[in-house]
Order: structure tokens, then C-alpha cells, then sequence
């Protein structure tokens, strides 16, 4: 019985190793691949382009993108295409134009904050304008007011970029953070949403 178990143990070693070897194989002939080697130096190329020192970032103009429709699903692939040409092109600095804009799906807050990542890594920042109010109450209410900066016009976001806002719109966002907080004490009745 001793020898029956032995003989499986050493069967499942050796099966083990075969599923290593045979992965350790696939990796290597995937990694061969040119479409594998031609997107490992598209990422090099990203890495780099994302060393923009700041002192350079500075000279860059914003760049303001209308947003012609509903920011929801169909119309978010198509856009998002369109920002990444722009910002592969250079353009970190970006003002979205949001007056036509009505609904925004979780599509469009991930296009958002994708984007806002995006360039923000690059040295830049989105910012938003011209929304109307019932999409500034939905962003409150998600509290991504807490990561962009809202204006009424393109004019003043421009003017935003060049008044070096950052350290305002810093210290608006803690003292929301603390707002936020004193709100939501849990000392109340648990049965009452905190909310």
C-alpha cells in the first residue's frame, strides 16, 4: 500500500513539473511573439512619455474639449479614442466643456476619472466646465468634487491653469473632508442612513 501512494506522490510531482515546464514554454513562445514585443516597446515608449518634468508641463497650453453629447456609453468609446490621440500628441493640460452634457453613466464618471489619472501621472490635470447643475449636484454626490476642479466658464479653468490654483483647490478639498466628516458622526441611531 506503502508503494501505491509513493507511486501516486511521484506521479503528481511529475504531472506538477510537466504543468510547469509547459507554461514555462508558453510564456517563452508568447513573449517571442512580435505583436508581444512590438506592445512591450509601445509600453516603454508610455513610461517615458510619462517623465514630463514639470518645468515643461508648464509651458504647455490647456487644451479645451467639447463634449457634444450625453457622456454614456456608445459616446464615451468614441471619445475616449479621441482624448488619447490628444493627449499621445502632447496635450496634458485638458478642459472638458461639459454645457451639452445632461446624463452621465458610470461610463462616463470612469472616462473622467481615467482621464484625470491619466494625465494628472503626466504632470497635467482635467478640469471641468460649464456643467450645468443638476450634473454638479450628481459629482457632489459622488464626492468627485473632492478630485476635480469645476468652473462656470473655459475662461476661468484657462486662467486656472496659469494662476497655479492647485494649492487652492488642496485646501478646498480638506476642508470638505472635514465637512464630510463632521456629518457623518457615528454617534447617531444606526437605524437612520448617515447619509
Amino acid at each position: 500500500m506503502n508503494t501505491n501512494k509513493n507511486q501516486q506522490q511521484k506521479h503528481k510531482k511529475k504531472q506538477k513539473n510537466n504543468k510547469q515546464e509547459f507554461f514555462r514554454q508558453s510564456k517563452q513562445h508568447i513573449i517571442n511573439q512580435p505583436q508581444y514585443q512590438k506592445k512591450q516597446q509601445n509600453n516603454e515608449g508610455q513610461q517615458q512619455q510619462r517623465q514630463i518634468p514639470k518645468n515643461v508641463t508648464d509651458a504647455i497650453d490647456p487644451l479645451v474639449i467639447n463634449i457634444e453629447e450625453d457622456l454614456i456609453a456608445p459616446y464615451t468609446n468614441k471619445l475616449k479614442e479621441q482624448i488619447q490621440k490628444k493627449i499621445n500628441s502632447g496635450k496634458i493640460k485638458l478642459i472638458f466643456n461639459c454645457s451639452a452634457v445632461n446624463i452621465i453613466s458610470s461610463a462616463g464618471f470612469a472616462l473622467l476619472l481615467g482621464f484625470l489619472r491619466i494625465t494628472r501621472g503626466l504632470n497635467g490635470d482635467l478640469k471641468l466646465s460649464n456643467l450645468k447643475p443638476n450634473i454638479v449636484e450628481l459629482i457632489k454626490i459622488a464626492h468627485l468634487d473632492l478630485s476635480f476642479e469645476i468652473f462656470k466658464s473655459d475662461e476661468e479653468a484657462i486662467k486656472s491653469f496659469k494662476d497655479k490654483t492647485e494649492i487652492q483647490f488642496r485646501l478646498e478639498k480638506k476642508k470638505r473632508i472635514k465637512e464630510l466628516l463632521k456629518k457623518s458622526s457615528f454617534n447617531d441611531d444606526l437605524t437612520e442612513p448617515i447619509y
